[in-house]
């Protein structure tokens, strides 16, 4: 049992120092709560572990634990060497646009009545600890037992553990699918030595209180301490995201990072930081090697950081191209890598046709039943709780609001997913998930992916004016 928990251990430790070292590179001499700071190389370095392991793989490096290890200890070195050359190099990309830290601490504090909401903060507290706890036990104490969960993630994992590799993929069940959940759990099986029906679920539960801990801050950093916590509590108020973090599905990691792209962005339209711009591409990135929906969300990505761009009136056009470079060339590069990689196997984007376009004006007449479909889900299935109808009376009820930049980025941001998932099922054949005969086991994972965003929605328009604590 002890060793399990070392080993265990050791499984998450790794990849963080590895996602630390690329998170000092780009915060440089920026000092932020250690927590947060822990959290983002959580992400980052799941990310740049399995993207080793593919590529690496790619080369004819058969896995190991001592293979993966050295690879990661180079690519810790490297970024080791990058961030000591950046950060003494006065010729660094990452300009700032002043050399303050994000105001973590000072301003929430100033926004806060400590001692008025600090019992409420107390209960909302627990409240968040004990459904943490309720998760990480049935996380990890019930074995894989889900359909998805076993077909196109562990039966993967188990092919690439003992086979000590990524074989053809024309061998794999549901070959076109991106493969970092896959590739986590064979990394957590080398790691403690063996295969393990539930030990292997250890990063799902790990990513939740990740993406828990970003999304804490990120509020507290746009409203303040006790809105921060209430909006964490709305998130765990949801049945569905409660249920897929402790099932090992791929939509719970894509839910992370695809919301964590989206806050970094909003961050960066406020503090205008390029190093939050360099981390929404990173999640952005890493997001396309989840689901193949990740491809798609490239559409709402650059289209949100465009709309950011063209009202940034202070910026030369030499400077917003630089930006521009850096934040699409990085997401392009890892979505289309693994895509040529399909592609050399003969396979294109989906081998079930899913992804075959429909271009008919007579699809126009699905658009009825797919808003039929979003509103039962929304409203009337048990998997939201009352959040999507507080949504909409937050909506009309502080539309005064809707100016402030961050609360009109994450509806422009919601609207677009929804958009994106409306001619995703009107004009391709996954139409039958969201609104056709299989919707009841497609759309609310679908909807999902961007969840998050309409409690962060909620949170932020209700925060009365923080324009005048903003210097």
């Amino acid at each position: 049992m002890i060793t399990d928990l070392f080993f265990l251990f050791t499984t998450i430790a790794i990849p963080t120092v590895l996602g630390y070292l690329a998170v000092k590179s780009i915060l440089l001499n920026e000092r932020w709560p250690l927590l947060v700071e822990l959290s983002i190389s959580f992400g980052l370095g799941v990310g740049i572990l399995v993207l080793l392991m593919f590529y690496f793989n790619i080369l004819g490096l058969a896995f190991s634990y001592i293979n993966i290890l050295l690879v990661v200890f180079v690519a810790g070195l490297i970024l080791f060497i990058l961030y000591q050359h950046i950060k003494y190099s006065n010729n660094s990309f990452i300009d700032n646009d002043d050399n303050d830290t994000l105001p973590f601490g000072k301003m929430a504090r100033s926004r806060d009545n400590e001692k008025k909401h600090s019992r409420l903060r107390s209960y909302i507290s627990f409240f968040i600890g004990l459904n943490i706890l309720t998760i990480v036990w049935i996380a990890m104490n019930v074995p894989i037992s889900a359909w998805d969960a076993l077909a196109t993630i562990a039966f993967k994992a188990k092919i690439f553990y003992f086979e000590k590799g990524i074989p053809s993929l024309e061998l794999l069940p549901h070959r076109t699918y991106p493969l970092l959940t896959p590739l986590l759990e064979t990394w957590t099986s080398f790691n403690i030595g063996r295969w393990d029906d539930q030990l292997i679920k250890i990063f799902f539960p790990a990513g939740l209180i990740s993406f828990l801990i970003i999304s804490y801050y990120f509020l507290k950093l746009l409203t303040n301490k006790t809105y921060a916590l209430c909006g964490i509590a709305l998130l765990l108020s949801s049945n569905l995201f409660f249920l897929h973090a402790t099932t090992a599905y791929r939509d719970s990691f894509l839910l992370y990072y695809n919301c964590s792209a989206i806050m970094f962005l909003i961050l960066w339209s406020k503090y205008t930081k390029t190093n939050l711009l360099i981390l929404s591409s990173m999640f952005a990135s890493i997001a396309t090697f989840v689901k193949l929906e990740g491809t798609a969300f490239m559409a709402v990505y650059f289209f949100v950081f465009f709309v950011i761009l063209f009202f940034n009136r202070k910026d030369t056009a030499k400077k917003k191209l630089q930006l521009t470079l850096i934040y699409i060339l990085p997401i392009l590069l890892c979505c289309f890598s693994f895509h040529i990689y399909k592609s050399v196997h003969g396979l294109g984007i989906s081998t079930d046709g899913k992804a075959n376009l429909k271009l008919s004006l007579k699809n126009l007449l699905l658009l009825k039943n797919v808003f039929r479909s979003y509103s039962y889900d929304l409203f009337h299935s048990a998997n939201w709780g009352l959040i999507w109808s507080t949504f909409l009376i937050c909506f009309f009820l502080y539309s005064k609001r809707l100016k402030r930049k961050d609360v009109l980025l994450t509806l422009i941001s919601i609207f677009c997913f929804f958009v994106l998932y409306t001619l995703v099922a009107i004009f391709t054949e996954n139409y039958l998930w969201i609104a056709g005969n299989l919707k009841e086991t497609g759309r609310s994972r679908l909807l999902l992916h961007f969840y998050p965003l309409g409690v962060f929605f909620i949170t932020l328009i209700t925060f009365p004016n923080p324009f005048k604590y903003d210097k």
